[in-house]
């Protein structure tokens, strides 16, 4: 019963892997950068504003 379910679910997955488009190595690229671009500009505002935070808590303790 078990082997049924799992030869089933195989199938099933490779039938839905067969229904994937992939994207074009140029579209992939372009993704790719925009995602690494966006990643580093919200990182650099929350280095930003932590360190703001930061420092003014050591005004604030002092």
């Amino acid at each position: 019963m078990a082997e049924v379910k799992k030869k089933n679910f195989f199938k099933g997955v490779i039938g839905e892997f067969k229904k994937i488009i992939w994207p074009s190595f140029p579209t992939l690229m372009k993704q790719t950068l925009t995602v690494v671009l966006v990643s580093s500009v919200v990182g650099s505002i929350v280095a930003l504003i932590d360190f703001g935070y930061s420092q003014g808590l050591v005004v604030l303790i002092k």
